[in-house]
């Protein structure tokens, strides 16, 4: 592929994909999910975050948060977390953070926690939980092209599908400039335990009906696999659900 070419489809993918894909594990609250991005995770999240960690990064050393503490970046208030947001996530490879509660809380963290938090960051998995009494953390958030991978541990197990209910509203809105008021979480809560996929190409109206369909197409960790074979997963999808919204 030649640099025209290449930089096409990288333009492409980082306008926002037509794919959303979730596999949910509800038991431990992990959420692996390609299709939503750093931007719409800030705003359709109830738990609003005032303070975050990163963890694993590619900033250039002159993007800055506003502190540092104990060799970790920090970004304290929404003011400063914004001002990341407006950065090319997607150009960083991998985005990785951690929230907490108060300014002053990551003083708290011992030296093994630091040791946690590092393997978090780099490993894409908990050494031991992804929550700290110390932080008192909503979120480990663990990401990988801004859009295409991310791997979410939620403290209440509930807000990621709440996430995936608002981001479905807001593509309907987007594509066919329409409101729904689909709320239908426990649903969207099932078909993702057994790997939900949703190709918003295949959104329509019909009428003043709002036509979505629903994949179940099992669990998947390499998002690869589902991008380049969704037609076929599609096909041989284990359940299969149309829905009006």
């Amino acid at each position: 592929m030649n640099d025209t070419a290449f930089n096409k489809l990288r333009q492409k993918m980082k306008k926002g994909r037509s794919l959303l894909y979730i596999n949910s594990d509800y038991r431990n609250c992990d959420f692996i999910f390609s299709g939503i991005n750093f931007n719409e995770f800030l705003r359709f999240t109830d738990k609003k975050i005032d303070n975050l960690i990163l963890l694993h990064t590619g900033l250039s050393p002159e993007t800055e948060g506003n502190n540092f503490e104990r060799c970790f970046e920090l970004y304290e208030g929404q003011e400063h977390i914004s001002e990341l947001a407006k950065n090319d996530i997607y150009d960083l490879g991998d985005f990785c953070f951690i929230d907490y509660e108060s300014i002053g809380y990551p003083k708290k963290l011992s030296e093994e926690q630091i040791a946690e938090l590092l393997y978090l960051g780099h490993r894409f998995m908990p050494l031991k939980s992804p929550f700290f009494r110390e932080l008192n953390n909503k979120f480990a958030y663990l990401s990988h092209d801004d859009g295409f991978f991310c791997r979410l541990f939620c403290r209440e197990r509930d807000e990621f599908t709440r996430i995936a209910v608002k981001k479905i509203i807001d593509t309907v809105k987007e594509r066919l400039n329409t409101v729904t008021a689909f709320q239908d979480h426990g649903l969207i809560a099932d078909f993702s335990e057994n790997g939900l996929l949703i190709d918003f190409d295949e959104l329509y109206a019909n009428g003043k009906n709002t036509i979505l369909n629903l994949y179940s197409i099992g669990k998947y960790t390499d998002m690869n696999d589902v991008i380049n074979n969704k037609d076929k997963l599609k096909l041989n999808a284990k359940a299969v659900k149309q829905i009006i919204i």
